[in-house]
């Protein structure tokens, strides 16, 4: 083990809400590593949540756009540069990778790239031709110097392996805690349940749509981001406005107890390029550990995922599939089926696995 078991993990966002680091950074500190999570501070950024590892948010002049990613990365050079050279540098996505590559270009087994999607291939970019070729170029120069890579899913490990046949790549999926109480009765009237950021592609504007269709049931939709305004609007012209609630950012354990009593779960992307055709999203995992029976789209780590079936998957993006995927969910003995496989599953697709065997991986990768 090196001499001072300290690892700095580098984000581009503003720590509170990110599951997945939350739960990385501690399971690291459970077991004896001093842990720092450096992010950065929005203009809308809550307060800090306690937690069992240093958090620190930088200042930046910009917020989107290129100068943010130069001014993000030349702020965590500045920052990692001062670290001793046994500290361990986690670069969590490719936006972060630049900096962590200045400071630890030369010592491979104390750089550390957490791949929490495939980055060049976010919808974001994919009309955008010339920055996906910057953000594909820095990853050919990159990734393959690197030695320990972890990511999501096993579709975007093997990926990487298909483009870099000598990179080691460790697979961490995204599941959360274990948790062993009996799921709640669906809370009346019964709600669908959206969880994550309101962005292009998560198919918001087919489940307003579809809900339309059934006057038994709601539609919540738990996050923020760009897409809000033009979601307001379409509740706003919706016949079933008065179903539907825009509930905002959440906090991790609020969000839990929503979750709860929700009666199925959504998760449905548009295929718009390898970053949502390989995700496993972390949504899935959470609507799991609930027992909640949940939609997803017929992409291959949902597909392999369901057996025994969880979710209807969905071959197309459209309203019309999500509204006869809801329909086959309203016959009760097939709903309390995929419930009663949720519970069975979920002891097998819990963090408590993955990080077990993450930081087998990772401690013995550093030595």
């Amino acid at each position: 083990m090196i001499e001072k078991k300290r690892i700095v993990f580098t984000v581009s966002n503003d720590l509170v809400t990110d599951q997945r680091m939350i739960r990385l950074c501690t399971s690291l500190s459970e077991a004896g590593w001093q842990v720092t999570l450096v992010g950065r501070v929005k203009p809308n950024s809550p307060e800090l949540t306690v937690q069992p590892y240093e958090q620190i948010r930088l200042k930046l002049p910009f917020h989107s756009g290129p100068l943010f990613y130069f001014f993000l990365n030349l702020a965590l050079w500045r920052f990692l540069r001062k670290l001793p050279n046994t500290t361990v540098v986690g670069n969590v996505d490719l936006d972060t990778l630049p900096a962590g590559w200045l400071v630890r270009r030369n010592q491979p087994y104390r750089w550390w790239y957490e791949a929490h999607e495939y980055f060049p291939e976010v919808p974001e970019l994919q009309d955008r031709l010339w920055i996906k070729k910057f953000w594909l170029t820095v990853e050919k120069r990159l990734v393959p110097r690197l030695k320990m890579v972890s990511t999501v899913s096993e579709s975007v490990a093997d990926h990487f392996r298909s483009l870099y046949p000598n990179l080691d790549v460790v697979v961490a999926r995204n599941f959360p805690l274990l948790r062993q109480h009996n799921p709640l009765q669906p809370e009346e009237p019964r709600f669908l349940l959206y969880q994550g950021d309101l962005n292009e592609g998560r198919g918001l504007e087919l489940a307003i749509l579809a809900i339309e269709k059934f006057n038994d049931l709601h539609l919540y939709i738990a996050g923020d981001g760009y897409l809000r305004p033009r979601l307001e609007k379409l509740i706003g012209e919706s016949s079933a406005a008065n179903r539907i609630q825009l509930l905002g950012r959440i906090l991790p354990q609020d969000l839990k107890a929503i979750t709860d009593k929700a009666w199925v779960g959504l998760n449905l992307l548009e295929n718009k390029g390898l970053n949502y055709y390989y995700s496993l999203a972390n949504k899935y995992g959470d609507y799991l550990q609930a027992g909640l029976p949940q939609i997803n789209m017929d992409f291959p780590e949902y597909r392999l995922l369901n057996q025994p079936q969880v979710s209807e998957l969905l071959e197309e993006y459209s309203a019309s599939a999500l509204e006869k995927a809801i329909t086959r969910l309203m016959n009760e003995d097939h709903y309390l089926k995929l419930r009663a496989n949720a519970v069975l599953k979920r002891m097998n697709c819990c963090w408590e696995l993955e990080a077990a065997n993450l930081i087998r991986w990772f401690e013995a990768k550093v030595g």
